[in-house]
């Protein structure tokens, strides 16, 4: 049996880059989208810092204390996502923003600043 294989489904070589940065509504939904893995990934680090504490306590925790748990380390990890306590999802999105084009013009600080003192 013989089959037909292009090495370049395998390296992603068939996909095509954006073109151009994102913008308006392209930015906005890479923004909310940042965002709403910052909450995750912070709500996943709750759950977990959360399993380190050692059970015990006068009543025994019931299935209904361990779901209100969950979804209130969810809100909070929502919360902390959209003030950017912890930067996680700003830092995604700069990273996954395409380059900006390039321009031809130069810095302002690269022009020659001119002096009050008179030349020589």
């Amino acid at each position: 049996m013989k089959t037909n294989f292009d090495p370049k489904i395998m390296t992603g070589a068939t996909m095509q880059a954006p073109k151009g940065p994102a913008k308006g509504a392209d930015s906005e939904a890479l923004r909310k989208t940042c965002e709403e893995f910052e909450a995750i990934f912070v709500q996943q680090m709750l759950k977990e810092m959360r399993g380190t504490l050692p059970d015990g306590g006068l009543l025994p925790r019931s299935m209904g204390q361990d779901y209100f748990q969950e979804m209130m380390d969810g809100e909070v990890a929502k919360a902390a996502a959209v003030k950017g306590h912890f930067g996680i999802g700003e830092a995604l999105f700069r990273q996954l923003q395409p380059p900006e084009p390039a321009t031809n013009e130069k810095p302002v600080a690269d022009q020659p600043v001119a002096d009050d003192k008179p030349a020589p």
